[in-house]
């Protein structure tokens, strides 16, 4: 339910007596260094004694809320300049109902253990009076975290006994004296992204060969649909040994990751932590200064050991070594829900921001997305001397990126629509029915007994919903979907997705619900162009070569695809001969205009040039290979790089059977024409 902070005249008396005390034994002005002492990371800062304010509201008396940690809480901040409120959320988000954390016993014995997380000290929330606020801290030991009111952005954290009260030394509560300070007094070091462009283009534009972007997607614009990324986190063993044990650890991770899942709710995703390994006796992989090679040999641990024992959908590596260069951040692109789906992350700085927005860079390069500098046009909200965005390759001083850029979101838009297969471990909400409590109105997610949840009243902009009770406003029938229009559900039969391309199918309003139905597709093997649908796209020879070399690119003669499998770009190395398979290397006639943006091998055969593209990737082959789903032959298609039989689906075709009225989509239900709606099981015919 809403809670309100409720200052009383007894408060408003302690708080101006305890500012005024301040006062005249501080001096504040950006002139001089306060008297308490510096800190390490930052030129000056304000202190400040943070007081925390009753709850006004009818709460539910559960568990949770006499716990150590509440579900809410509010501190009032007296600054200097400004008095502040802070309204805080527990993030009850933040870790999967199976998170495990694995780490070595001093006998050497690897040990996996599921604690309980219910009551963790990690929020989330807003400045009051503030709509263009937030708020993302930690009340473990002491307030530690970051708030924001428009493009200000303020650090603060505890101070223990007028010095630097580091994550080591913290031994207090949320009382007592606080540093705080404006982003500009910030000491930070020059930092790059590991990622070059060459790489970016080749790989990105490979992985959505297949994509047809519509006319109608509108550029910078957010998906709304919800997608959750379930990461696995391993700190290296540099790390651990800068912070000396397994509770400090535990606390920079999740600081770390609750900021990383603030970036990311401007995406429409959530970052849920489901398991953390702390290399606390040794490196299980060869971490070094050589990011490159730390990236793969992470791949390889990742492959053979992490995978085997729990699903993920992303794991990033931390170290506290230098990577060199300025660089501290190295990932795989577009790989997200792959076995490559890994980062490796440089821990440069005291505070968690620097490396919560690394992290967030290096999955965003997961989900697609490339440098903002390489995107012409690329439209940023924050300018780069207040941080810029996240994206960006390269980072400036005394400043964060605070959000994602216009060419960010139409990466990631794309990235989702052309690897409809790959990305479908983002749609499933992850498991979180161990978290206890009654729902917390204001939190923007929709809990057991709300029909709606639009955040704090701060920041209410849709009239659907009441924002102190989060139910809906009276004659509204939905708050928010394709199919809710002015809080009334729109009439069955409306459009509300379109066909993406060929395979596609569109969606229709069923008068029932505000969400738009599944996005489903024609089912694999259903004739398109010149190929067969797969997984919601038509993948020719054509299309690929085109992606890969650009327009007027081809398909080459069948007489390469009797070559052997060439190891290196030596002509030697061709000239022994396999069995004919059009359903391994891609080899294309690449167009002779334009500028060559991947490295590839070329070669002549009987006065006929060939191109190979080098992946540059850590799989067994080193050229890219034809897409699976490309037509081969007649009712053949290309699958575990054989061509073989459309029987290989396991499907039929079951449209005949809808009476001709509609097509079999991929979950082998008839798709009504007019309505979009499934109106028949094939599995039950």
């Amino acid at each position: 339910m809403m809670f309100l902070c409720h200052p009383s005249f007894c408060f408003y008396f302690l708080f101006f007596f305890l500012r005024s005390s301040l006062e005249k034994n501080q001096d504040f002005s950006e002139s001089q260094v306060p008297l308490i002492g510096p800190l390490p990371h930052v030129q000056q800062y304000e202190v400040v004694e943070p007081l925390q304010l009753p709850i006004l509201g009818i709460l539910r008396k559960l568990s949770s809320d006499t716990a150590l940690y509440p579900e809410t809480i509010c501190y009032y901040l007296g600054l200097r300049d400004n008095n502040i409120t802070l309204h805080l959320f527990r993030n009850r988000y933040l870790v999967g109902s199976d998170y495990t954390e694995t780490y070595t016993l001093a006998n050497g014995k690897e040990v996996t253990e599921q604690p309980k997380e219910e009551n963790h000290c990690f929020y989330q929330g807003y400045v009051e009076g503030q709509q263009d606020s937030s708020v993302n801290i930690s009340t473990c030991n002491g307030i530690r975290g970051f708030f924001q009111i428009g493009p200000i952005f303020h650090l603060i954290e505890p101070l223990v006994q007028g010095r630097y009260g580091s994550i080591q030394e913290r031994h207090g509560n949320a009382q007592g004296k606080h540093a705080v300070c404006r982003e500009k007094y910030f000491k930070k070091k020059q930092r790059s992204c590991g990622v070059r462009r060459a790489s970016l283009r080749g790989k990105l534009e490979t992985k959505m060969a297949t994509v047809y972007i519509p006319q109608s997607w509108v550029p910078g614009s957010i998906s709304k649909e919800t997608h959750y990324v379930e990461l696995y986190v391993v700190v290296e063993y540099t790390e651990f040994k800068k912070y000396g044990n397994l509770w400090n650890i535990r606390n920079r991770v999740k600081e770390v990751v609750n900021q990383m899942d603030k970036f990311y709710q401007l995406l429409n995703f959530c970052v849920v932590l489901i398991g953390l390994e702390i290399w606390d006796k040794g490196n299980k992989a060869a971490i070094t200064n050589d990011i490159q090679s730390s990236l793969n040999n992470f791949l390889k641990w990742r492959e053979n050991n992490l995978i085997k024992k729990k699903q993920h959908d992303n794991a990033q590596l931390i170290t506290a070594l230098d990577l060199g260069e300025g660089v501290v951040g190295l990932a795989r692109l577009g790989s997200m829900c792959t076995l490559v789906s890994r980062g490796v992350n440089q821990d440069y700085e005291s505070h968690p921001f620097g490396l919560a927005t690394t992290i967030a860079h290096e999955m965003g390069h997961n989900l697609g997305m490339d440098h903002d500098e390489n995107i012409k046009g690329c439209h940023c909200e924050v300018s780069k001397m207040q941080g810029g965005c996240i994206m960006q390759s390269m980072g400036v001083d005394n400043a964060y990126p605070k959000q994602f850029s216009s060419c960010s979101k139409d990466n990631l838009h794309k990235f989702l629509r052309g690897t409809i297969f790959q990305v479908k471990c983002l749609t499933n909400f992850p498991d979180l029915k161990q978290i206890e409590g009654g729902p917390v109105c204001g939190n923007r997610f929709v809990e057991r007994g709300e029909e709606c949840d639009c955040g704090p009243p701060e920041e209410y902009v849709n009239q659907c919903c009441n924002p102190m009770n989060c139910r809906r406003a009276p004659g509204a029938d939905c708050v928010e979907g394709e199919c809710c229009q002015a809080c009334l559900l729109t009439a069955a039969g409306k459009l509300c997705r379109n066909a993406q391309d060929v395979c596609d199918l569109a969606e229709y309003c069923n008068g029932r619900q505000a969400k738009c139905p599944e996005n489903v597709y024609k089912e694999n093997g259903t004739p398109c162009w010149e190929g067969y649908c797969y997984n919601g796209a038509c993948p020719t020879y054509k299309q690929q070569c085109e992606a890969l070399w650009g327009t007027g690119s081809q398909v080459s003669n069948d007489k390469y695809f009797w070559l052997g499998l060439p190891r290196r770009c030596a002509l030697s190395s061709y000239l022994a001969k396999g069995g004919f398979n059009k359903c391994g290397n891609l080899y294309c006639s690449r167009a002779s205009t334009g500028p060559i943006s991947r490295a590839l091998c070329t070669f002549i055969l009987k006065g006929e040039r060939c191109d190979l593209a080098i992946t540059h990737s850590e799989s067994h082959n080193p050229f890219e290979i034809v897409a699976t789903g490309t037509k081969c032959g007649k009712q053949m298609v290309c699958y575990h790089k054989d061509c073989q039989g459309l029987n290989i689906y396991g499907s039929e075709n079951y449209s005949n059977q809808c009476h001709n009225h509609g097509v079999c989509n991929h979950k082998r239900e008839c798709h009504c024409e007019l309505l979009g709606s499934v109106i028949l099981s094939m599995e039950a015919l």
